[in-house]
């Protein structure tokens, strides 16, 4: 029913893959570095795996079994951030309201979610708030990227 969501292979949300592929070519020629740009996609990417897979466990599946994957999660997100804080990026925080607003929303509409080969109807409103609370940590990630470092010269500077 929503495999057409779903780019083949890798199993991601194709608007995930988008995201990722612009929010790359974006800080690549905004920072003129790949380094920054891994990191920013690999922040956004494992801070919400971690957010998705921990409130999965508490609110869906019920069970300790899942915790197993919140120390690696938990580690691989902070080592992505750590490494944007010591290039001197971080989130923008506008963006990081919104995503908390949008991941409050779906908490609250039961923390469903679409994949891939499922059995049941596909729910729009629980698509709309994860490809949104996704999307906006996203935002919060590139739009710190593609902010002005401190200390930049630019044109009008000397």
């Amino acid at each position: 029913m929503s495999s057409w969501l779903f780019a083949p292979i890798i199993q991601a949300r194709w608007s995930t893959v988008l995201l990722a592929a612009a929010a790359f070519v974006l800080v690549v020629l905004r920072r003129r570095d790949v380094r920054p740009a891994i990191a920013v996609v690999m922040a956004w990417a494992s801070t919400f795996e971690l957010f998705w897979n921990t409130f999965k466990s508490v609110l869906i599946d019920h069970n300790a079994g899942q915790w197993q994957d919140f120390l690696y999660l938990a580690a691989f997100a902070a080592a992505w951030i750590l490494v944007l804080g010591y290039a001197g990026i971080g989130p923008s925080v506008p963006w990081l309201a919104v995503t908390v607003a949008l991941a409050a929303l779906w908490m609250l509409d039961g923390f469903h979610f679409n994949f891939n080969g499922q059995p049941g109807p596909f729910d729009v409103t629980s698509e709309l708030l994860n490809v949104g609370t996704k999307t906006a940590l996203g935002v919060a990630f590139l739009a710190g990227a593609l902010r002005r470092s401190p200390g930049a010269a630019g044109p009008a500077d000397p």
